[in-house]
């Protein structure tokens, strides 16, 4: 029987952030898939399914995080695991919206 992997969509406008993640988590045996901005993290959630997304939600150029927070629960791709939302920010009014 062959183990299914775990998928993770790995979403920062950061080059260096996405490959270090995806350096890592595909050494820890997931299966990465990164992505440099909100468009592309929509898109790719609705052609595959994803165990686990890493958002950065301070995207810059378009769509935030939090956009795509929002038009993941307004949109109907198969994704059917819940929202955990881990993030620094110093300021506070970003914390209580991404709890929402």
């Amino acid at each position: 029987m062959v183990e299914e992997k775990i998928k993770v969509l790995i979403v920062d406008d950061s080059p260096m952030v996405c490959d270090v993640l995806e350096t890592d988590l595909t050494e820890r045996g997931y299966l990465c898939a990164p992505v440099g901005n909100g468009k592309d993290a929509l898109i790719k959630i609705c052609e595959d399914k994803f165990h686990v997304m890493l958002l950065n939600l301070m995207l810059g150029g378009g769509l935030s995080g939090l956009d795509v927070l929002r038009e993941i629960g307004l949109r109907e791709c198969g994704q059917d695991g819940g929202t955990r939302e881990l993030t620094f920010s110093e300021g506070s009014a970003d914390r209580h919206v991404a709890l929402l």
